[in-house]
């Protein structure tokens, strides 16, 4: 099984066109700038080949990503305090969605009070909207925030899509086509897997089948999915199965929104070494041309560390392993 995995990574290995030089050498891959948590919960930025830089916020999530800066939410802060013997909570911080420019060190606030989701947000490239999804009493609810404006607009989408989709839409990580004018969320379940695309301008949407054989080929892991103008595509990361058993290689595959009918491809992939349990990757975002994707994978003693996978490179590249450090929620910064 292994020596087919072997076979197909040399297929692809320079298929993506941006791992191997007219040599057929690799060329060097391009800087990476990802955010993450520690274990104190404080927000961390690193720079591959760097070590982490400590930032000054504390107790947040890293939501969402465009170009130059992240998208987090901040709880609201209470103070007890006192006043003439009597005690006295004051709100300092009322909580919800910023936006944070690790080159600056500044932070944008935006009137959107802090919200309970079970999945990330995403962000326009251009930083205009942003979009996340809510349940509230059993319902599933996909909002869009303007950043300019203060807009919101909700649309609850439950009983009026096909299931499974409507229970899964409120657990799914979506992502911005690059102009901005729609909004992908991806959707594996026992059928296979949905996708539904949604028009935010219109409010209009609709759930389609792909051609993606999650029960036999793929099995998607948690993440923050990248739709990339080069091709137009929805890239995603999933462990290869064969014989319907999940093996030891991560794959890149993409599929194509405007295209439903085309099948999926596996741009690129890559082997997990023996030391590192595949299991336990998750958390991938990526490059804004879908060429690298970041990750935190454990050893398999518990200890985890943050990982590259790289188009035209067959092995995962180490960027954070420091046994007193767990990152967490890391996330790339386009």
């Amino acid at each position: 099984m292994r020596r087919a995995v072997r076979r197909v990574l040399g297929a692809i290995a320079c298929v993506a066109g941006t791992g191997c030089g007219d040599s057929g050498a690799p060329t060097p891959p391009p800087a990476v700038k990802i955010v993450f948590l520690d274990d104190l919960v404080q927000l961390n930025t690193l720079q591959s080949g760097g070590t982490p830089q400590l930032t000054a916020l504390t107790n947040v999530l890293p939501f969402a990503a465009s170009r130059g800066a992240i998208y987090y939410l901040a709880p609201r802060v209470v103070v007890a305090g006192d006043n003439a013997g009597r005690p006295v909570l004051t709100i300092t911080d009322s909580g919800g969605l910023r936006r944070y420019h690790p080159e600056s060190g500044m932070v944008d606030t935006f009137p959107l009070r802090y919200f309970d989701s079970q999945a990330f947000g995403a962000a326009t490239n251009d930083g205009r909207l942003f979009a996340y999804t809510t349940i509230d009493n059993d319902s599933v609810h996909l909002n869009t925030f303007s950043l300019e404006t203060g807009e919101r607009r909700s649309v609850n989408v439950t009983g009026t899509v096909q299931a499974p989709a409507s229970e899964q839409i409120g657990l799914a990580t979506p992502t911005f086509s690059p102009s901005g004018d729609s909004l992908v969320f991806l959707l594996p379940n026992f059928l296979g897997m949905q996708m539904l695309v949604y028009e935010p301008r219109t409010g209009r949407y609709d759930v389609r089948l792909l051609r993606v054989q999650v029960t036999t080929f793929y099995e998607p892991l948690q993440g923050w999915p990248r739709w990339t103008a080069r091709d137009n595509s929805v890239r995603f990361l999933a462990r290869l199965k064969s014989n319907l058993q999940p093996t030891d290689t991560l794959a890149v595959v993409r599929i194509f929104p405007r295209e439903p009918d085309r099948p999926n491809e596996m741009v690129y992939a890559a082997r997990v070494p023996d030391s590192l349990s595949i299991a336990s990757a998750k958390f991938y975002s990526f490059s804004e041309d879908g060429n690298t994707v970041v990750m935190s994978v454990a050893t398999t003693q518990g200890k985890t560390g943050l990982f590259a996978m790289r188009a035209g490179h067959g092995t995962l590249e180490t960027l954070l392993y420091d046994g007193r450090v767990t990152p967490r929620y890391p996330l790339l910064i386009p």
